[in-house]
């Protein structure tokens, strides 16, 4: 199974992102092998829905899991129908954030934020 975490820097030291798809990397974390690497966001400043180039890069790794600090409802919705569960990061940095997911301490989100902008298909 894998776990991907919004991270600021691409060291494993990192903290956690407090945007999920504006994030700089993904770290990408392997629970069975316990190796972990770091993808490019490759999201674009002018594109309004970096939720979905972030969540198309997820799914192409085959995550399961996304930790993340916090996520607007219509992306976790566009998230989860990836098949990928969105948990709450409990902590700042990766590792912590790791450990508590593997000693299952991490909650899966229900406290979503409001979407901060409206599609014209709404």
């Amino acid at each position: 199974m894998k776990i991907a975490i919004p991270v600021d820097e691409n060291r494993i030291d990192s903290t956690v992102c407090s945007s999920y798809s504006h994030a700089p990397y993904f770290l990408l974390y392997d629970l069975k092998t316990k190796e972990y690497q770091f993808l490019w966001n490759q999201f674009d400043e002018t594109i309004k829905r970096a939720d979905i180039t972030a969540t198309q890069i997820l799914a192409d790794q085959q995550v399961h899991v996304l930790v993340t600090k916090h996520c607007a409802r219509h992306t976790a919705s566009l998230v989860n129908s990836a098949d990928i569960r969105v948990y709450r990061a409990k902590y700042d940095t990766v590792q912590e954030n790791i450990d508590a997911f593997e000693k299952n301490e991490l909650e899966i989100m229900t406290e979503l934020r409001p979407d901060l902008y409206h599609s014209a298909e709404q």
